[in-house]
């Protein structure tokens, strides 16, 4: 996919299609130069910037030879003695300075290549964490202004949203104000309406759709249509026969073994589909929040036991987002049902009855 275009929505599809954590590559070209990233997952694996040697510049170490910044940190880590967090971090920031030049360029284009990309075994960088810094650390307006130029624009959260958020472990203030967001509301309403400072809430939610957590809602405005063509036509004798009744009972007849066929059909397709769905896992449904204070409490639980609570995404009334933590897996509901008893205390929310649910395709943890 190649993208040329001056609106935000350059950045928003750069923004989503890392939220899906896909596999590929994406070139940045702006008037500083061009950038490269490889991902394997979300993670940033390699990157190429125009000139390799500033990695070395700024460890103040001689160069290694290497195109890709994460294999010159690594080599540069060994060969000078520095440690290879240090290392890494440096690249980091390279890629962060890489982006925000491209974020300011109104002339940025962008290009998304789908492939496969070998995950090497060693260090990665997570270009969500990269990207949320980088907008919330910039001293520079112009940065959340590329991003949301139009603060009439609608946001809502991503379908992973809980999943990519949680592991930002942003403050609580961050948590209250991403909870107002449910769709309906602005950029500007969410900002007017929250305590916290304005320009603060503005860089959050610029930094959460950089990095495709919430997505803005596109203000289409309708075609006109052409006015429909006026045709008279002469006027038409309505003439008026009789049914026999004999053709009326036939015709209910058929109708009625249509219906009964129907839902015998329906019937052997749901017990086909039950059988078909014998590997599909349930877990229990220990907590559950639609309102913006029940959404921050789930946050903060599942951040506390990110390694036996898992998000998933649920609707509410009128279409709400909500969220579930699911404890467990299990091979059908009535395995599940027969662990209800199981669930840790400290997991359990007062006056909260855990139930079954079906865990969706691939909500496994990494």
């Amino acid at each position: 996919m190649v993208f040329d275009m001056q609106d935000p929505e350059l950045i928003w599809s750069l923004g989503q299609w890392l939220a899906q954590r896909r596999t590929g590559e994406i070139r940045l070209a702006s008037s500083a130069g061009e950038a490269s990233l490889r991902l394997v997952r979300g993670k940033i694996v390699a990157a190429e910037l125009a000139d390799p040697s500033v990695l070395a510049r700024r460890l103040g170490c001689r160069p290694a030879g290497h195109a890709d910044l994460v294999a010159e940190a690594r080599a540069l880590a060994a060969g000078a003695g520095l440690a290879e967090k240090q290392a890494i971090g440096a690249v980091k920031e390279l890629i962060q300075e890489s982006l925000a030049s491209w974020l300011l360029d109104p002339a940025r284009q962008l290009q998304i290549i789908d492939r496969n990309v070998v995950d090497p075994d060693g260090p990665t960088i997570s270009a969500a964490h990269a990207v949320v810094e980088l907008v919330l650390s910039s001293q520079d307006a112009g940065v959340t202004r590329a991003i949301l130029p139009d603060l009439d624009v609608r946001l809502h959260r991503s379908a992973d949203f809980l999943e990519l958020y949680s592991p930002l472990r942003l403050s609580e203030e961050a948590d209250l104000i991403v909870a107002k967001v449910n769709g309906q509301r602005t950029v500007a309403e969410i900002a007017g309406r929250s305590p916290h400072g304005h320009d603060d809430v503005l860089n959050l939610l610029a930094a959460l759709v950089a990095a495709g957590m919430l997505e803005p809602i596109p203000t289409t405005v309708p075609s006109e249509e052409p006015a429909p063509l006026q045709v008279e036509l002469p006027p038409v004798r309505a003439s008026r026969r009789r049914v026999p009744a004999w053709v009326l009972l036939v015709a209910l007849a058929v109708g009625l073994a249509i219906v009964i066929l129907l839902a015998i059909l329906w019937q052997r397709s749901d017990a086909a589909a039950e059988a078909a769905a014998g590997g599909a896992e349930w877990g229990l449904v220990v907590d559950m929040g639609c309102e913006p204070q029940e959404l921050q409490r789930v946050l903060k639980k599942a951040r506390q036991y990110p390694e036996v609570l898992r998000p998933l995404a649920a609707e509410g009334a009128q279409g709400s987002p909500c969220w579930r933590l699911v404890w467990g897996r299990f091979p059908n509901r009535e395995a599940a049902n027969r662990a209800i008893a199981d669930i840790p205390a400290h997991l359990r929310l007062e006056g909260f009855a855990p139930h079954p649910v079906e865990l969706p395709a691939g909500s496994g943890q990494d």
